[in-house]
């Protein structure tokens, strides 16, 4: 419940409104509008081609408030599964690469999985890669200014705004630097230009220092989103050694049940039909792996 509370805090905060949940308030006026984006948002990613409109406030709103919590829990899970492997930590500080960064509920994850799992790391150096950088800059800053203890470290974050298909951005990156790199929750945004992407990941990773840890996950059971994350996982047979394979059996992520943490805003502004629970969690593959 406090990551979703947390998610509505910071909508308040960027709409410069009150956190009222009084029917009428401004703040669910403001819902009410983010709550019909939500449709045109889920419509987005719905086309044989993915166009979620990511350019529009009320549909990053919508994206935030409905998402921002789910995926910052199947990052919870799969770091879980990695630390009990070592695999982070070591160092007072983290370099991290992340790929389709969006408003950053992973790196929210991996934050409280360092405080609790690593506390010698202090410090969380981000190189974030999106085609709505700007965008979601302001999200990240909001969601993200502050750790969620005393002991939780602290953050920077370089923002650089590219299209994975188009490899320039592999350049602007000091991937030697990079300990940690995740590309969570964006392989179903692509289509005909995965071939690009994926050789531009692969260059990514071969460029990547010994010991390097590599996660790529999805919570879309699409056919797109599934075969991309296979089709990877082959393609980096050779520069990895996997923590776990694609094939490996689907981790069922729906166990957290959502019903009791949404505030009761979120239930009377549209996001969620009240006779049916909220979105939760489908079962998800995911890849991870350490640069040999």
């Amino acid at each position: 419940m406090a990551s979703y509370r947390k998610a509505l805090r910071a909508a308040c905060r960027i709409w410069g409104v009150d956190d009222d949940p009084e029917p009428g308030s401004t703040m669910m006026q403001h819902l009410a509008r983010v709550g019909s984006a939500a449709a045109t948002l889920s419509r987005g990613y719905n086309q044989p081609t993915p166009q979620p409109p990511y350019d529009d406030a009320d549909a990053r709103a919508a994206y935030v408030l409905r998402y921002f919590t789910p995926y910052r829990r199947m990052a919870e899970s799969i770091l879980g599964d990695l630390g009990r492997a070592r695999l982070l930590g070591g160092s007072p500080a983290l370099d991290v690469c992340v790929l389709g960064m969006g408003p950053g509920p992973e790196i929210a994850a991996l934050r409280s999985h360092l405080e609790y799992r690593h506390r010698e790391v202090t410090t969380l150096r981000i190189q974030a890669i999106d085609r709505h950088a700007d965008a979601w800059k302001q999200w990240f800053t909001a969601l993200l200014d502050e750790p969620e203890s005393s002991r939780g470290p602290s953050l920077t974050a370089r923002h650089m705004k590219a299209d994975l298909a188009d490899g320039a951005w592999i350049h602007e990156l000091d991937s030697n630097e990079c300990r940690v790199v995740l590309a969570m929750n964006m392989l179903n945004e692509f289509g005909s230009s995965w071939p690009k992407a994926r050789e531009h990941f692969v260059d990514l990773v071969t460029g990547l220092q010994q010991g390097a840890v590599v996660i790529v996950g999805d919570q879309y059971r699409s056919q797109q989103a599934v075969g991309h994350l296979s089709n990877l996982g082959e393609h980096l047979d050779d520069l990895l050694e996997w923590h776990r394979h694609p094939n490996d059996p689907a981790k069922d992520w729906a166990a957290h049940d959502q019903l009791n943490g949404i505030p009761e805003a979120m239930w009377t502004s549209g996001f969620f039909s009240p006779d049916r629970r909220p979105r939760t969690l489908l079962p998800t593959k995911y890849i991870a792996g350490v640069r040999r």
